[in-house]
């Protein structure tokens, strides 16, 4: 990441990976994190865990529920002394609709953590027709040299949907523009229930899309 880079968080549930980003992005040089989440109470969750970890690293001004800036304190400072404010824009509303708004060749990172809330209602699930359509929107946002990583859950029905999604889509993009990667535990189970571990797809773009071909 770089400094003025966006970065989007597109399924905030408990906050970790807004919380990354955040200090990665803070770190490089400062820019704008974008978090949303269809739940109310997993943006409310995020935002407790982002008070509680940023505290004496981060300055954080709550005027806008909406809308914080986290300024690096001096101790931040003296570790990473390159680092800038950054934006956290909190957006209750479809990771689709967020993606699908934004401006062509604008974002650098995008992250997907599929499944259910941790501790919330696991009868509220991303759905795949809605991750695919939101990764292709994903697809044309990002940036060349950007990515976007998606976290599966195959334990359960509509996870090991998603994964299988994903995958076909992934293997089917032009090496000339995607660089695709698969990171997967093959001997690894919960030790609970015996379903499959996660997987993680990481799609790099590496060019931009050739330009539509003009009509003879």
């Amino acid at each position: 990441m770089e400094r003025g880079d966006v970065v989007v968080d597109a399924t905030c549930g408990n906050g970790w990976d807004t919380l990354f980003l955040l200090q990665a992005l803070a770190a490089a040089g400062g820019g704008t994190v974008i978090s949303c989440d269809i739940q109310a109470l997993a943006i409310e969750k995020a935002k407790i865990l982002l008070n509680r970890n940023l505290e004496n690293v981060m300055n954080i001004d709550h005027d806008s529920s909406d809308e914080w800036i986290c300024s690096p304190t001096d101790e931040m400072l003296q570790q990473y002394p390159t680092s800038r404010p950054v934006t956290v824009r909190w957006v209750l509303q479809s990771h689709l609709d967020v993606l699908q708004n934004m401006p062509a060749a604008s974002v650098k990172v995008v992250v997907f953590n599929l499944g259910y809330l941790p501790g919330g209602d696991k009868n509220i699930v991303t759905i795949p027709a809605v991750t695919m359509a939101t990764i292709a929107a994903s697809r044309i946002a990002l940036q060349e040299g950007g990515c976007i990583s998606a976290t599966c859950y195959p334990g359960h029905a509509e996870g090991k949907l998603e994964e299988d999604s994903i995958f076909a889509d992934a293997r089917a993009l032009p090496v000339e523009i995607w660089s695709c990667y698969l990171h997967q535990w093959i001997n690894q189970r919960n030790k609970k229930t015996g379903k499959r571990a996660p997987s993680l797809v990481l799609y790099q773009r590496v060019a931009q899309d050739p330009p539509p071909a003009s009509e003879p």
